[in-house]
């Protein structure tokens, strides 16, 4: 999954709202883990991420783009133990589909 928001859009709740409408569809649909892909650099994105509740496990990967050598994270998000304690993931301010 990626998500892509336009950075005069940035602090305005739309990333948010894409992010835990796709987390939540993705839940009631039987996905037990989600990951996402970011530039290691990418700080804001890579904070978002982690106030969604998504880790980065220390999984990498070089890319290039446009003959530049970038790091991407994997940040992955594990429903399958937070299932043992709770069963509902809660999406604050989103109605569960």
């Amino acid at each position: 999954m990626s998500i892509y928001v336009r950075p005069e859009c940035l602090g305005k709740g739309y990333g948010t709202a894409l992010l835990r409408q796709a987390v939540s569809e993705l839940r009631s649909r039987g996905y037990e883990r989600i990951y996402v892909w970011t530039l290691e650099k990418n700080h804001i994105a890579r904070a978002f991420y982690e106030r969604e509740g998504f880790a980065h496990k220390g999984n990498t990967v070089e890319i290039e783009i446009g003959g530049e050598k970038f790091v991407e994270l994997r940040y992955e998000i594990d429903f399958r133990a937070e299932d043992a304690e709770d069963d509902e993931y809660d999406v604050p301010g989103l109605a569960q589909l």
